[in-house]
């Protein structure tokens, strides 16, 4: 069997049997395009521990990122595994690679309530509409607001949004069904009023404009809005309520995060409703709290009780 055909077989397997997500399958895809590359005319059900160590060395030589220097070593175990598995294969070659890298983490990007304050108001000013308008325009207006509210207000991911359907939405129990990562499934409960009402209100104009489509977020044609899209908007009401600094619409997921923790919620609680599967990746937030530095510090610090100055 060809390189190719091997890790086509790979990818539709693991596609049908493991129930990936297109973004994993997607970096498979290109890990796996890279790695076929490199070893050209080799067939990889017959490569060595020498091989891939050699390929180990040249991803290093690259000076990638140590995460993506992981990834695309997992992207080969996981192959590998299948390759004995199916027996093409008697032992995989990458049980004897033992290699570990150390992930650095980088402190997320927080807005301030002052800048959040600001963004939902230019958005809301925006929305105001006008008697002359289109259709369109007071859709968009309405779905936009939609965007930036919902971001914030439940902390989902920007493409978790965007696959969000109708039908995995409950107004009346103020709930949202988010598929996550790796098709994990998690519901998420939506506490504020305003954008419950604001949900109602796009829910009725978007039936207006459009009955065809299963997609929440629909854009000008009536086709699912895409992530990029997110983007500009975002950047389009940031620009418009002055906010200086450099921002993503994922920040709004971290702000929300890092306001639960600075309000006393437990972090075991905080994981749940951002869908991280380790606890390690939500406790980023307990770094970036400044509020619950300064409540830890001013309780507990004994130098408060010290009085030295003469």
């Amino acid at each position: 069997m060809k390189n190719r055909d091997l890790v086509k077989r790979f990818l539709e397997v693991s596609k049908l049997e493991k129930n990936l997500s297109w973004r994993t399958l997607k970096a498979y895809n290109c890990d796996l395009g890279d790695f076929l590359k490199f070893f050209k005319s080799k067939k990889i059900n017959l490569l060595s521990i020498e091989d891939l160590r050699e390929y180990l060395a040249y991803l290093e030589g690259k000076k990638l990122a140590d995460s993506t220097t992981k990834r695309k070593l997992a992207t080969i175990k996981v192959l590998y595994s299948f390759l004995e598995d199916e027996g093409f294969i008697d032992i995989s070659p990458t049980k004897k690679l033992k290699k570990k890298y150390r992930i650095s983490r980088r402190i997320p990007r927080v807005m301030s309530l002052d800048e959040i304050g600001r963004l939902l108001k230019a958005a809301y000013m925006m929305s105001a509409g006008k008697s002359h308008e289109s259709i369109f325009h007071r859709f968009k207006r309405l779905r936009d607001r939609v965007i930036l509210e919902i971001l914030f207000a439940t902390g989902i991911r920007i493409d978790e949004l965007v696959r969000l359907n109708v039908d995995d939405l409950d107004v009346i129990a103020r709930t949202l069904i988010i598929f996550g990562k790796g098709r994990k499934e998690r519901l998420i409960y939506i506490s504020s009023d305003e954008v419950v009402n604001l949900i109602n209100d796009y829910l009725k104009i978007r039936s207006e404009y459009d009955h065809s489509s299963s997609a929440f977020l629909l854009n000008k044609f009536g086709n699912r809005l895409s992530v990029h899209s997110i983007g500009n908007i975002f950047k389009e009401y940031c620009k418009i309520a002055g906010v200086i600094r450099k921002f993503t619409p994922h920040c709004l997921r971290h702000t929300m995060a890092t306001m639960l923790v600075e309000n006393g919620a437990d972090v075991r609680s905080v994981q749940e409703i951002l869908g991280h599967s380790r606890i390690s990746t939500t406790e980023i937030y307990l770094t970036v709290s400044k509020r619950r530095k300064e409540i830890v510090l001013s309780q507990f610090n004994q130098r408060n009780s010290l009085h030295i100055a003469l």
